[in-house]
């Protein structure tokens, strides 16, 4: 397993690939603070091009929501950036709610007026943030109709926003040193204030970034790409007994 980089080692390697190491001289313009912006944009494009291979869900975490009854709107993390999947737990069964879709809103609302709460039934939907005080933090909210009842668990899947470093200890997993990447963004940015040409290490990040996106992907390669039957017409769990639904 890949040991995450510290800020401070990421911000040498910077100045190292930039032939700045050293905050005197020529190399003083270019502060330890400017080159840590430019490793934080470069880590979240890094970070971007990661979870976007999707079904390889890098950086993907899990986080349990006790539900109450009449309670049908629920705060995600503050990290929260995609969801991946949501899984709900009545307390013997387990269901994978699918997301309402607006035009079911007065249909879902009146099986909650009317009583008929069970998990079966159960859509949700992540809504936009809301800061209900001046200094409170924006947070997502998923919602579920046509409700909820205590005892009930709601578990996510889900993408959290990339982490933005500032202290020297603070790390950023690169998964397979692909931290690197970041470190010749920011370089490049460097020599661009210095007016130095950054040509090598402009291909240099472009052999990196073709072997991320050729690699990215792979993660558990022992798997060969599969479809699902999104019909759900076949009439057992066993392969031969079919519903002739690809035929």
């Amino acid at each position: 397993m890949a040991t995450p980089k510290p800020l401070s080692d990421l911000i040498d390697r910077a100045r190292e690939l930039a032939n700045m190491e050293t905050q005197s001289g020529a190399a003083d313009f270019v502060t330890d603070v400017e080159i840590t912006r430019h490793l934080n944009a470069g880590l979240a494009a890094l970070y971007n091009q990661l979870v976007g291979a999707r079904g390889e869900e890098y950086y993907a975490r899990s986080n349990a929501i006790a539900m109450a009854t009449g309670t049908d709107t629920y705060d995600l993390p503050g990290d929260f950036f995609q969801m991946i999947g949501v899984l709900l737990y009545d307390g013997s069964t387990y269901y994978q709610p699918p997301i309402w879709q607006y035009k079911e809103t007065a249909q879902l609302k009146q099986l909650g007026v009317s009583g008929q709460i069970v998990p079966s039934a159960l859509r949700y939907r992540v809504i936009g943030r809301e800061r209900p005080e001046p200094h409170a933090g924006y947070n997502d909210r998923i919602k579920v109709l046509p409700g909820a009842k205590t005892g009930w668990t709601l578990t996510i899947d889900y993408l959290p926003c990339a982490p933005v470093l500032s202290l020297g200890t603070d790390t950023f997993d690169g998964v397979s040193g692909w931290e690197e990447h970041a470190c010749l963004s920011a370089a490049i940015k460097m020599l661009a204030k210095e007016q130095t040409d950054a040509t090598p290490l402009l291909t240099e990040r472009a052999i990196l970034d073709e072997q991320i996106q050729r690699m990215a992907g792979s993660r558990n390669a022992d798997r060969p790409g599969y479809i699902s039957d999104t019909k759900r017409d076949w009439s057992s769990l066993y392969f031969f007994q079919d519903n002739n639904w690809n035929r």
